[in-house]
C-alpha cells in the first residue's frame, strides 16, 4: 500500500508544482486519480504507476 500512497503523493506534488510555476493557484481538493497500475515485477524502478488531474486557477 505504501507504493500507492507514495505514487499518488508524487503525482499530486508534480501537479501542484506545475500549477504554481505557471503563477496559478492549485486546487488540491480537486485532485483525483485518473489511472493507476501496479507492476508485479520487482525490478521495475517505479512499480506503481499513477496518473491524476487537478484544477489550477491561472491568472487573467
Amino acid at each position: 500500500m505504501y507504493r500507492r500512497d507514495a505514487g499518488i503523493s508524487a503525482v499530486k506534488k508534480k501537479l501542484q508544482d506545475a500549477c504554481t510555476d505557471s503563477k496559478g493557484s492549485p486546487d488540491s481538493e480537486s485532485f483525483e486519480v485518473v489511472f493507476e497500475k501496479a507492476s508485479d515485477n520487482p525490478n521495475v524502478p517505479k512499480p506503481y504507476y499513477v496518473d491524476g488531474k487537478m484544477k489550477c486557477d491561472l491568472p487573467g
